[in-house]
């Protein structure tokens, strides 16, 4: 498993200084609330509250309050992850074979319900397009992470030692995967945003509301690994990438 544990800052800052990974790394309850109000703390989290509020068009006094923070609120910084290993034997157990057996249940919904309310309700076609095209780009990411950089990243921890990938320098590729999980996450966010939060109409049926859970449950499962992934793993990576000359 990684380490967490928050380490104090130099200064205190304010709430509205402090980025959105730290905040969900010191209090992993925080990010139900940030995801109520859109912030993307997965693939936005070294934004500040400020900007990424900002960029929401929310204010950062509501979220702020959301979230109890105040302005003698002090939230560490959280320190280097220790034991890649673990963390990556963990996010594969866990996250990535949840997401395995989402995928292809979710996609039965979403196909389902095109086909049966696609007529009264067309944006459910443009629903299963960016479905269809998450799942065609989510299943090679997940191939990938498991048996070339998630290997790569035990096996440099454990020697110390840069690592012959087979696809080029270990940066390079969690520079590609970052890249891919901010598609993932702004395709999730359009479903989202589509679907006026996931909500079933009047009309809708049994199994209309179960593809709109399906898909909440995904997202947020999906959130909470690209955060391990980008704000946890992949930096502590980089980092030991550089230090052995990688």
């Amino acid at each position: 498993m990684t380490s967490t544990v928050p380490t104090d800052r130099s200064r205190p800052v304010s709430p509205g200084e402090v980025t959105l990974a730290d905040l969900v790394l010191a209090d992993g309850s925080r990010a139900k609330v940030l995801e109520k109000f859109g912030l993307r703390y997965c693939c936005d989290g070294e934004s500040t509250l400020a900007q990424a509020s900002a960029n929401a068009g929310v204010a950062l006094e509501e979220v702020s309050a959301a979230l109890n923070l105040t302005a003698a609120t002090h939230v560490p910084a959280a320190a280097a992850a220790g034991d890649l290993g673990g963390l990556t034997r963990q996010l594969v157990d866990t996250h990535h074979a949840q997401m395995w057996g989402a995928l292809l249940k979710t996609q039965d919904l979403v196909d389902t319900v095109a086909r049966v309310h696609g007529w009264h309700h067309p944006h459910l076609r443009r629903v299963r397009e960016l479905f269809s095209a998450l799942v065609a780009d989510l299943g090679p990411h997940l191939i990938r992470e498991e048996r070339v950089v998630f290997p790569a990243i035990a096996q440099l921890e454990a020697t110390r030692r840069p690592v012959d990938t087979g696809q080029g320098p270990l940066v390079d590729l969690l520079d590609e995967l970052t890249g891919e999980h901010d598609v993932m996450g702004a395709v999730l966010g359009e479903i989202q945003r589509i679907t006026h939060d996931f909500a079933t109409p009047h009309d809708g049926c049994v199994t209309f509301r179960e593809m709109n859970e399906a898909l909440r449950t995904m997202q947020t499962r999906l959130h909470h690994q690209l955060h391990q992934e980008n704000n946890v793993l992949f930096p502590a990576a980089r980092a030991l990438a550089e230090a052995v000359g990688q």
